[in-house]
């Protein structure tokens, strides 16, 4: 609470930027014991902003909205949480729209995993990167991004919300792969697929 009023419940800077609109989870969370519009109403502004415009162009990488896998977490559930609450179904129409474009453009259907942006994925050109055992790079902890906001996806979707099957299939392939990359230590490193090279515990 004092964090919101302090910042006046807004989102960060970037309309564009599902980070920035990462801590509205939490604003939303509080609207719904407290009930006080001005809890939401920046973060409402916000996201009808980012819905309506074009993602400003930076990079080679941004023609779709969430290029990064690790935006699967800060993005989707905040226009979930916000959908669901206002019973504004764009939220999640759009929501459903670029988590599937950033699957169709990161995910791994072999390996069920993640690249973390595009400079990762295979594409079978000179431009390709893999690790010393010629393994895919597909880092740990965004992959641990991935999960966590499948998480609180399925938390808010009703049971019969049409795309429900898709996450569940998702959480649950992801879910095994990891599984199966646990060391003995449990404690699973930066590479998935090549955990030798970087030894250290992530």
């Amino acid at each position: 609470m004092d964090m919101g009023e302090e910042v006046k419940w807004q989102p960060y800077k970037r309309w564009w930027a599902p980070n920035d609109m990462a801590i509205s989870q939490t604003y939303m969370d509080l609207y719904r014991k407290e009930k006080r519009q001005e809890m939401i109403q920046p973060t409402i502004d916000t996201l009808n902003k980012h819905l309506a415009n074009p993602r400003p162009v930076f990079t080679d990488y941004d023609f779709i909205k969430w290029w990064w896998c690790d935006a699967l977490f800060t993005g989707p559930p905040t226009l979930v949480k916000f959908g669901i609450t206002t019973g504004n179904h764009e939220y999640l129409k759009k929501s459903d729209e670029y988590f599937k474009e950033c699957y169709d453009l990161l995910y791994n259907r072999e390996e069920h995993l993640f690249a973390r942006d595009l400079i990762w994925v295979i594409k079978n050109n000179d431009d390709d990167l893999y690790e010393a055992n010629g393994k895919p790079i597909l880092w740990s902890r965004g992959n641990g991004w991935v999960m966590g906001g499948l998480a609180l996806i399925l938390k808010e979707l009703p049971k019969n919300y049409p795309q429900r099957p898709f996450y569940e299939q998702l959480f649950k392939e992801m879910a095994y792969k990891i599984m199966s990359l646990q060391p003995s230590d449990g404690l699973w490193r930066v590479s998935l697929l090549d955990p030798e090279s970087y030894p250290e515990a992530r």
